[in-house]
Protein backbone atom coordinates (compact mmCIF):
# COMPACT_ATOMS: atom_id res chain seq x y z
CA UNK A 1 0.00 0.00 0.00
CA UNK A 2 2.87 2.32 0.71
CA UNK A 3 1.97 2.53 3.95
CA UNK A 4 5.34 2.72 6.17
CA UNK A 5 5.92 -0.57 7.94
CA UNK A 6 6.31 1.50 11.40
CA UNK A 7 3.11 3.04 10.80
CA UNK A 8 1.16 -0.21 9.59
CA UNK A 9 2.37 -1.76 12.68
CA UNK A 10 0.68 0.90 14.97
CA UNK A 11 -2.47 0.05 12.97
CA UNK A 12 -2.43 -3.78 13.62
CA UNK A 13 -1.78 -3.01 17.42
CA UNK A 14 -4.19 -0.43 17.61
CA UNK A 15 -7.07 -2.62 16.40
CA UNK A 16 -5.81 -6.05 17.83
CA UNK A 17 -6.06 -3.89 21.56
CA UNK A 18 -10.05 -3.08 20.58
CA UNK A 19 -10.22 -0.02 18.52
CA UNK A 20 -13.10 -0.05 16.56
CA UNK A 21 -11.68 2.13 13.66
CA UNK A 22 -7.76 3.76 13.12
CA UNK A 23 -6.72 4.70 10.24
CA UNK A 24 -3.14 6.09 9.15
CA UNK A 25 -1.51 8.36 6.23
CA UNK A 26 0.10 7.14 3.38
CA UNK A 27 2.95 9.98 3.83
CA UNK A 28 3.06 12.18 6.31
CA UNK A 29 4.00 15.15 3.89
CA UNK A 30 0.26 14.57 2.51
CA UNK A 31 -2.19 14.16 5.51
CA UNK A 32 -5.79 12.97 4.98
CA UNK A 33 -4.48 10.74 2.13
CA UNK A 34 -4.22 6.92 3.90
CA UNK A 35 -5.61 3.58 4.73
CA UNK A 36 -8.34 3.21 7.03
CA UNK A 37 -9.36 -0.09 8.79
CA UNK A 38 -13.30 -0.56 10.94
CA UNK A 39 -14.96 -2.96 12.17
CA UNK A 40 -17.78 -3.58 10.73
CA UNK A 41 -19.73 -3.42 14.21
CA UNK A 42 -18.52 0.07 14.03
CA UNK A 43 -20.17 0.81 10.74
CA UNK A 44 -23.71 -0.76 11.80
CA UNK A 45 -23.50 1.26 14.78
CA UNK A 46 -22.72 4.49 12.92
CA UNK A 47 -25.83 3.53 10.86
CA UNK A 48 -28.32 3.14 13.28
CA UNK A 49 -27.59 6.81 14.14
CA UNK A 50 -28.53 8.02 10.79
CA UNK A 51 -32.41 8.45 11.17
CA UNK A 52 -34.45 7.56 7.73
CA UNK A 53 -31.42 5.40 6.80
CA UNK A 54 -31.42 1.81 6.09
CA UNK A 55 -28.37 -0.57 4.73
CA UNK A 56 -29.08 -1.93 1.28
CA UNK A 57 -26.16 -3.97 0.92
CA UNK A 58 -22.87 -4.34 2.40
CA UNK A 59 -19.76 -6.80 0.64
CA UNK A 60 -16.64 -7.41 1.54
CA UNK A 61 -13.77 -6.97 -1.09
CA UNK A 62 -16.55 -6.25 -3.83
CA UNK A 63 -14.74 -3.13 -4.92
CA UNK A 64 -11.68 -4.45 -7.37
CA UNK A 65 -11.42 -7.31 -4.95
CA UNK A 66 -10.11 -4.94 -2.33
CA UNK A 67 -12.40 -2.23 -0.70
CA UNK A 68 -15.41 -3.56 1.26
CA UNK A 69 -18.65 -1.21 -0.56
CA UNK A 70 -21.52 -0.24 2.00
CA UNK A 71 -24.58 1.35 0.14
CA UNK A 72 -27.85 2.99 2.39
CA UNK A 73 -30.60 3.83 1.11
CA UNK A 74 -34.05 5.66 2.39
CA UNK A 75 -35.52 3.90 5.25
CA UNK A 76 -39.12 2.95 4.11
CA UNK A 77 -41.60 5.94 5.11
CA UNK A 78 -38.56 8.29 5.52
CA UNK A 79 -39.13 11.94 4.73
CA UNK A 80 -37.14 13.18 2.19
CA UNK A 81 -34.25 15.45 2.71
CA UNK A 82 -30.50 15.81 4.37
CA UNK A 83 -30.38 12.80 6.75
CA UNK A 84 -29.10 14.07 10.61
CA UNK A 85 -27.42 11.97 13.04
CA UNK A 86 -29.71 11.00 15.73
CA UNK A 87 -28.14 12.31 19.33
CA UNK A 88 -27.82 9.86 21.73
Amino acid sequence: YGLERMRWYAMVHAFENGADYVYADYDAHKPGYGISVVRAGWIAALLERLEGTRLVMHGERLWDDHHDVIALGRAAGAATGRNQPRSG
